[in-house]
């Protein structure tokens, strides 16, 4: 269903899909290059797809109509260092009431951020527009964001720092 629907509306819309439910992946779900940060590193969004859990007692008609739950990950393309990572986790904590779309993550076991959104939805709805308006936004605040957050990952900035300049851009 909504799987091959959104690769070929991102695939229209000009994104790279190269890696689609196949050995390399997990079943329903998608791989979108988004290119390549400042840094020339390679970014990749990884599209999850899977129908969303109806309450015991629920008559379904027809189980294709159900919503899906559609899940975005972009793992930001840097590591945190452990000094920092309660630091990053404030920062993160600060910016994410800020989004339209929240939200950044700390995965502290493995010292990465990831950008995560979870949109809940009908196959009816996921249409051209709302994809690359999901996209848009989606790429807007990982350019927008991710350079803060990895000069506080890797010890450039301090929380102070960053904090006083995020509070006189909003």
């Amino acid at each position: 269903m909504p799987l091959d629907k959104i690769k070929s509306l991102l695939e229209r819309g000009g994104f790279e899909c190269p890696i689609s439910s196949s050995e390399e992946t997990p079943p329903n779900r998608l791989c979108v290059l988004l290119g390549p940060d400042p840094q020339k590193r390679i970014r990749m969004l990884e599209i999850r797809i899977t129908p969303q859990k109806i309450g015991p007692g629920a008559v379904i008609t027809d189980p294709h109509s159900l919503p899906h739950r559609i899940q975005f990950h972009v793992q930001l393309p840097f590591s945190v260092r452990d000094m920092a990572l309660r630091q990053v986790g404030s920062l993160l904590l600060f910016l994410n009431p800020c989004l339209d779309v929240p939200g950044f993550e700390l995965d502290e076991v493995q010292g990465r951020v990831i950008y995560r959104y979870v949109w809940i939805a009908y196959p009816s709805v996921v249409d051209y527009p709302a994809v690359m308006s999901m996209m848009s936004v989606i790429m807007l605040n990982i350019s927008l964001f991710s350079e803060t957050i990895e000069s506080l990952a890797n010890g450039k900035a301090s929380f102070c720092d960053l904090l006083t300049e995020l509070t006189q851009a909003f």
